[in-house]
């Protein structure tokens, strides 16, 4: 048996937050919503990521909800797959609603979570299950911690040669990995397309797949605007 279940991260994120979820589970706890998955997904083997929980109550308005904070002062997350357990580092994310604990999955197949403890007075003892690990492939690997970067420069906190810069320097470094491009020769500009600007506050919010995201990337290699 591989006693190498996850192996349990404490980096430090700048910016950390939530895209959209599509394989989350959501449960109910006395009358606060609780919903847990993966950060990536599907999740895949060997690869950093984060089990995200969200933990909501409801508002002043009927049917809105609104973040609880400091919701893990009493309550304790536990990884268990393949019969092993691992306690994970919940971190607040950017909004009170928003919990994570980074993980690398070393085995494929089943994950479930385990939440113990209480909420505000409220006795929580449930086991979730979440996603299977995948193999996957390591074809495209993009860190999402770059979707903080690409939301930002979308939003137009950073500037374009900034933004451009920072993808060059991650393809150089190995910690981006696209597929083999071949530069055309330059038209002159360069200014970065509105378009790939649009697809990166997209893919940052979510809304289209990484695969759509590195497409741009490679126009911009194609068309020397990044030069790898």
């Amino acid at each position: 048996m591989n006693y190498s279940l996850f192996v349990i991260t404490g980096l430090f994120v700048i910016g950390f937050s939530f895209s959209s979820v599509y394989a989350h589970v959501t449960i109910e706890v006395g009358p606060y919503e609780v919903e847990v998955g993966w950060l990536d997904e599907p999740p895949v083997l060997n690869n950093l990521n984060a089990i995200t929980i969200s933990i909501k109550e409801p508002g002043d308005v009927e049917g809105a909800y609104m973040g609880v904070a400091n919701a893990f002062r009493n309550l304790y997350a536990t990884v268990i797959s393949d019969g092993i357990s691992k306690s994970l580092d919940i971190q607040a994310g950017k909004y009170p609603a928003e919990y994570y604990g980074e993980i690398i999955p070393t085995n494929t197949g089943q994950v479930q979570v385990k939440l113990v403890g209480e909420i505000n007075g409220i006795e929580v003892d449930e086991i979730i299950r979440i996603e299977d690990v995948e193999t996957g492939s390591a074809g495209n690997i993009i860190p999402r911690w770059i979707k903080n970067n690409a939301g930002w420069w979308a939003d137009g906190q950073i500037p374009d040669s900034t933004f451009v810069k920072g993808i060059q320097y991650l393809i150089k470094s190995g910690i981006m990995i696209v597929p083999p491009t071949a530069q055309e020769t330059s038209s002159g500009s360069l200014e970065v397309p509105y378009w790939i600007k649009n697809n990166a506050g997209w893919w940052a919010d979510g809304q289209i797949p990484d695969s759509t995201f590195v497409k741009g990337i490679q126009y911009l290699i194609k068309e020397g605007i990044i030069d790898v």
